[in-house]
């Protein structure tokens, strides 16, 4: 059984935090009850070239009990274990602010509004996904076709997405880290919907 997802009405009312209605407008700070607006860093999901699409592999992989298998490499630091609040504050981010709201309430819906503040442009959102579509194909040839929907868990795809997120901050360009950004973040939705029993943080809301 997935999450019961809250109405906009009860979600708001408990972050504290009103939805943009708008897709075109500025996000909102998740981290604060005012009424300052910040603009979005917009990703951009142009068309890429076949270079583009590879994804980076280090030859290390790391096998779950589900039996899904990622890249991972130790060395890379724990993203999910930064206090993301701070770290959005410090970076006047509202990406890295709504994934700390998702770690906090569990709420998938601040995932989606961390992918409206990637690309807040409701016309350029079929772009965005065109690319996560290539992302697929590159991992299907990497491990297998939906390797990842045996199940991974969430504090896995939020490691990779506030990782992936820091380096298209910083312009890194030796991939599209915008694209894996997405990747991870609309897996972990998925995750949470069909694979509750692997949601790092639902876990920690029962306990």
């Amino acid at each position: 059984m997935g999450i019961k997802l809250k109405s906009r009405e009860e979600f708001e009312k408990e972050i504290g935090v009103k939805y943009t209605d708008v897709p075109s407008l500025p996000c909102k700070k998740p981290y604060d009850n005012t009424d300052k607006v910040i603009p979005a860093r917009k990703c951009g999901f142009k068309s890429s070239s076949v270079a583009d699409t590879l994804i980076q592999d280090t030859g290390d992989r790391t096998e779950f009990k589900t039996g899904a298998v990622r890249d991972m490499r130790e060395g890379k630091g724990r993203c999910d274990l930064l206090p993301l609040d701070v770290v959005s504050h410090s970076l006047n981010d509202n990406v890295i602010g709504w994934v700390s709201a998702f770690t906090k309430t569990n709420d998938v819906n601040c995932l989606y509004q961390a992918l409206d503040c990637l690309d807040d442009n409701k016309h350029e959102k079929p772009a965005m996904y065109l690319e996560l579509a290539k992302h697929f194909e590159e991992g299907a040839k990497k491990y297998g076709e939906n390797n990842w929907q045996k199940g991974i868990p969430t504090n896995v795809y939020i490691d990779s997405a506030i990782r992936h997120y820091l380096k298209f901050l910083r312009c890194d360009s030796d991939e599209m880290h915008d694209r894996a950004v997405v990747w991870n973040i609309v897996c972990c939705i998925w995750t949470c919907k069909h694979k509750p029993e692997l949601n790092s943080y639902a876990v920690k809301e029962e306990e």
